[in-house]
């Protein structure tokens, strides 16, 4: 064939591997926005949505977890901790609510008390000298209420190293202490000896509380009885009892039994019992105890579980 021929042939091709290299580059280009559109539209709404959680502290809107396997996980876990946030802020609100309502009323019993002491009037002696005991007695309730708020709002988790501990000891101390300080009959029974990894203190702290809980409700004359059973500890009284329906609740925040509202306390020491079990992944009961009174306590996983 004539050179020409050739040459033109060769042109052509050149033309049309050009045009084809072209449209390839664009087809290339369409789909590398698509699919960098699809990728990068997730990643762009859970950016859109931090940025609206820190301007308005909105943490009931969930993120959409649609646009593949990884960025669903990433929504997912955002999504969880959102949740988790919201949860806390309502916890926070409620118990500053609660103990808001709860401090008003000895509050508002010393001011009353202050006011008679401050009056010009003459005040027999032995009006005057109960006032001053119901003042003493009303200053330490808010002690003791403080303490105890103070106590729920710390995360027991992160104030002491898990340690080896066993039981039977930490609630042997508890129980010589406490009726050292009450003058009361406090037995021990220990059934089985465990190892449970705990922070002894908080630990201790939530056995304290069982026990004094049992020796506020209990008559002077009757014996209170703390049982170790593994991982389990229980403190059975002598007291009235707690009907059915509010077992599943004395471990609620201020809640208190109807027959006891008037007897002193804050009714705050079971809720930290609870919050000390479930921070070691145990529970909390309350059930009647054998011959009458409550047996309220806990469990904890064990070592050897």
């Amino acid at each position: 064939r004539p050179l020409g021929e050739i040459d033109q042939s060769l042109d052509g091709l050149a033309d049309r591997i050009v045009f084809i290299s072209i449209l390839a580059i664009a087809v290339a280009a369409a789909a590398g926005w698509f699919i960098s559109g699809g990728t990068v539209a997730p990643i762009r709404r859970l950016t859109d949505a931090a940025e609206r959680v820190a301007e308005t502290g909105d943490l009931e809107k969930p993120v959409d977890g649609s646009g593949g396997a990884e960025v669903g996980r990433l929504a997912g876990s955002f999504n969880s901790m959102l949740e988790a946030l919201s949860a806390s802020r309502r916890q926070q609100h409620r118990l500053v609510m609660d103990a808001s309502h709860e401090l008003r009323t000895p509050l508002a019993s010393l001011q009353t008390n202050i006011d008679v002491l401050r009056s010009e009037r003459d005040i027999p002696e032995e009006t005057r000298a109960a006032i001053v005991d119901d003042i003493h007695a009303e200053i330490g309730e808010l002690g003791e209420l403080v303490a105890e708020l103070v106590d729920l709002a710390t995360d027991v988790r992160t104030d002491e190293d898990l340690a080896p501990v066993e039981l039977a000891e930490l609630a042997a101390l508890i129980v010589e202490r406490q009726a050292r300080r009450t003058e009361r009959t406090i037995e021990l029974d220990v059934r089985r000896r465990a190892v449970v990894e705990a922070r002894p203190q908080a630990v201790s702290r939530a056995i304290r509380n069982l026990v004094e809980n049992a020796t506020k409700f209990s008559p002077d004359a009757t014996s209170i009885t703390a049982i170790v059973d593994g991982g389990a500890v229980t403190v059975l009284d002598a007291g009235p009892g707690i009907p059915e329906a509010d077992r599943a609740r004395i471990f609620d925040r201020f809640h208190r039994v109807e027959a006891t509202r008037t007897m002193p306390g804050s009714g705050l020491g079971l809720s930290i019992v609870k919050q000390v079990a479930e921070a070691h992944g145990g529970s909390v009961s309350a059930t009647e105890a054998p011959g009458g009174g409550a047996a309220v306590g806990f469990v904890l996983p064990t070592v050897d579980d």
